[in-house]
């Protein structure tokens, strides 16, 4: 069977997350993917929120040769990134292209990976995308996998976060369109 691969190339996941890993394991499931874990995605140093550089990079590597890994997933972005682009081999990478998918903190690793391994990357959601009940971004990744000409059209909805009671909810706006920025 296909496989997604979840990374941390950035900051690690909590116990917390593992009901995310669940739903979005159904949601790959549902496409004919297996959703798989890297094994340092818990990992995680105290003071800096991720595991170590050595660990982040064997786990973006192992992906990168698994020959049933389809899909890299980072799980989520942060601010320490850049502290693994020295030590990835960017030539085993062009070797065995995969998709790699995330955002935020992850653009760097991305812009990387398009740079020095010349493979095409994906700015997308990360696990949180997949586990939630996003239509618009679920109906667009799977375009991407299976369309091989689309058109993107703009989302109804808003999707963002705000803290409400002390808790973070995920919020729905109205999408009025698009906005020139420049005429």
């Amino acid at each position: 069977m296909k496989e997604v691969r979840l990374i941390a190339p950035s900051m690690s996941l909590s116990e917390k997350d593992k009901a995310k890993i669940i739903k979005a394991g159904k949601y790959f499931k549902s496409l004919g993917y297996t959703l798989t874990i890297g094994k340092f995605v818990f990992d995680k140093d105290p003071y800096l929120g991720c595991s170590s550089i050595e660990n982040r990079v064997a786990d973006l590597m192992d992906a990168f040769l698994d020959k049933n890994v389809e899909i890299i997933l980072c799980a989520n972005g942060g601010y320490n990134v850049n502290q693994i682009l020295p030590y990835i081999d960017y030539k085993k990478i062009k070797q065995n292209p995969k998709i790699l998918i995330g955002y935020s903190d992850i653009t760097a690793l991305l812009i990387a990976i398009m740079k020095k391994a010349n493979l095409t990357t994906y700015y997308g959601p990360m696990l949180d995308g997949f586990s939630s009940d996003n239509e618009y971004t679920l109906k667009y990744f799977e375009k991407i996998l299976k369309d091989k000409d689309f058109t993107i059209n703009s989302s109804p909805k808003i999707y963002d976060y705000k803290k409400i009671n002390g808790k973070i909810k995920e919020i729905t706006i109205k999408n009025d369109g698009m906005i020139p920025i420049q005429n």
